[in-house]
This record gives C-alpha cells, sequence and structure tokens, in this order.
C-alpha cells in the first residue's frame, strides 16, 4: 500500500519526465507482481493481476498528464512567439507609419472618427496630434457626411480603393487630395488605412490646361467677347477659390466694366468712366503706370483712398 500510493503520487509530480516516471513505477511495481506470483496461492495470484491493473492506470494517466503538460508548453511557447512576433510587426509598422512622408490616417469606418495619424499628417493639416484624434472625417471632407459614409463604406468593402476629394485644412484652406484606403485589422479592429496626397497644383494645372483650350477653341469659333472674358474670369476663380476676379477695358485714359461675373453689378457699373492717374485703385495706377500694381488691404493703401468706401460697401 505504501509503494501503492508513492506510484500513485509520483503521476503529478513525474509525468512531466517521462523516462524517470516509468523508471520509478516499473522498478517499484513489478517486483511486487513477482513476489506474488511467485507465492502461488490464489490470494497472491489476485493481488499480482490487481496489482498489474494499478500498474496499467497509474502509466495510462501518467502518458496522459504529460502529453496534457507538452501540449500546454507548447501553446505557451506559440504563445510568445506569436506575441513577439504580433510586437515585432507593430513596431515595424510604427516606423514605417510614423517616418513615412505622405499623409497617413487610421480611420474607423462605422463612425468616420480618426483613430491615428502620422506627423506628416499634422504637417499637412495644420493641426496637432490630439485635436486631429478629437476630429471626424466629416470635420475635413467637404462631403456631406452621407456621401462620405456612402465612400467609406465602398473602401471597407473593398469595391474601391481610389478616391478623388476635398480636404479643409486647419486654415480654412481647401485642399485637392488623392486618396487611397483599404481596410485593415489594428489593435483587433477592422479600419480604414489611407495614404493621401495633396494633388491641388496637378488639379489646378489640368484645369487651366483644358479650359485654356475651350478659351482658345471660343476665339477660333468667333464667340463673342463678353463670353470669352467671363469665361477667363471664371477659370481663375475657380483655381483660386475666394478670389473675385474682374477684366476691366482701358479706353483712351478711361476704364470701362468688361467682365466681372462675381461682383455686384453696382460695383461694375459704377467703374465705368473712371480716368487712371497715380492713385486711382490698383487698376487705374496700374494702367496709368504701364506695370503691375498689388495691393493688399484696400482699407489702408493710399492707392485706394478715393475708392474704398465703394469697394468695401460690396465687401
Amino acid at each position: 500500500f505504501i509503494i501503492g500510493g508513492m506510484c500513485a503520487g509520483s503521476v503529478t509530480s513525474l509525468a512531466s519526465l517521462p523516462v524517470a516516471f516509468f523508471g520509478f513505477v516499473l522498478c517499484a511495481l513489478l517486483p511486487l507482481i513477482g513476489r506474488f506470483l511467485m507465492a502461488g496461492n490464489d490470494m497472491a495470484q489476485m493481488m499480482a493481476g490487481m496489482l498489474f491493473l494499478f500498474l496499467c492506470m497509474v502509466l495510462s494517466n501518467g502518458i496522459r498528464i504529460y502529453r496534457n503538460t507538452r501540449q500546454n508548453i507548447e501553446l505557451r511557447m506559440q504563445s510568445q512567439m506569436s506575441e513577439a512576433s504580433l510586437a515585432e510587426s507593430e513596431e515595424r509598422f510604427r516606423a514605417l507609419f510614423e517616418g513615412n512622408k505622405s499623409v497617413e490616417l487610421i480611420i474607423d469606418p462605422e463612425t468616420g472618427c480618426i483613430l491615428r495619424v502620422n506627423p506628416a499628417a499634422e504637417a499637412f493639416y495644420g493641426y496637432s496630434n490630439a485635436e486631429l484624434l478629437a476630429l471626424n472625417m466629416s470635420n475635413i471632407n467637404t462631403l456631406s457626411k452621407e456621401q462620405l459614409k456612402s465612400e467609406m463604406e465602398l473602401a471597407s468593402s473593398e469595391k474601391r480603393d481610389h478616391f478623388l476629394f476635398k480636404h479643409r485644412l486647419a486654415n480654412g484652406d481647401i485642399r485637392d487630395v488623392e486618396e487611397h484606403s483599404g481596410p485593415i485589422y489594428w489593435q483587433s479592429q477592422r479600419v480604414l488605412y489611407s495614404i493621401i496626397h495633396d494633388v491641388t497644383d496637378r488639379v489646378r494645372a489640368e484645369y487651366v490646361v483644358k479650359h485654356n483650350s475651350e478659351i482658345l477653341e471660343m476665339a477660333a469659333l468667333g464667340t463673342d467677347e463678353q463670353t470669352i472674358y467671363d469665361a477667363i474670369c471664371q477659370m481663375y476663380e475657380a483655381i483660386h477659390p475666394g478670389m473675385r476676379v474682374s477684366i476691366l477695358r482701358l479706353k483712351g485714359q478711361q476704364l470701362f466694366h468688361c467682365s466681372a461675373p462675381s461682383l455686384p453689378d453696382a460695383y461694375c457699373e459704377a467703374i465705368n468712366g473712371v480716368e487712371i492717374g497715380a492713385a486711382v485703385g490698383s487698376c487705374g495706377t496700374a494702367a496709368f503706370l504701364g506695370e503691375r500694381v498689388i495691393v493688399e488691404d484696400i482699407s489702408t493703401d493710399p492707392l485706394w483712398a478715393d475708392f474704398k468706401e465703394l469697394a468695401l460697401a460690396h465687401d
């Protein structure tokens, strides 16, 4: 009974070391089985049989515990290796994300919340990291919330990965951007990983080339002058948001309204017949001197002293 109890205890204490376990159990029980068999009486034979069954049970339990222990160790090692690999992968991603010169954002496609940004995004948008993380893409993208949600659904479902948007900067400027966006898993969450390039200059250049060709074609086809001048003004207003363009015609020593599609008629009519001179606004002075004149603030510049009330009255 004492030796049997020691063998039973060895199942938990030695099973993880199979050689030591088998050696101990066999050396402990086989001599007892042999002794009972050699005794020759029925009781001894029965004891030998019971002891043999006990041996089989102990060895079976030991093998089972050994396999479970080994499996647990292997799983733990695999988990540690996976964690190490994941940490290495995350560190590599962080280095690429933080060091990339392109604007990069990680976005929650369900809410549009910005989850992570790189330094290039801070420099482009003019917000700090904390300010960007407090924003939603609807605060940046000029699309309506419904349109933006629809576009993010296309990116999230991988139906499209290339987009052209207009993004609003911290200072209010609107920039044309080309966005490549697709789903990834980040921190156990399916998110959108977006790479953004500023293509404002390219879009404006393409617009100018296209509309210059149209204006030249209008001239070649004999289109009336007013339509051509209006098209020139509208082209420059389109590529410089917020600008309002006018063209004045010089007849003798006087300026006359020619085209200003975004300026009030009352302002344009007030210009008609103004004589050019050394301090007659920007255009009158430029025509008088024969050189370009730039005024940054008509409310304070002396060239606009006689005309600022008229201009300011029309915003």
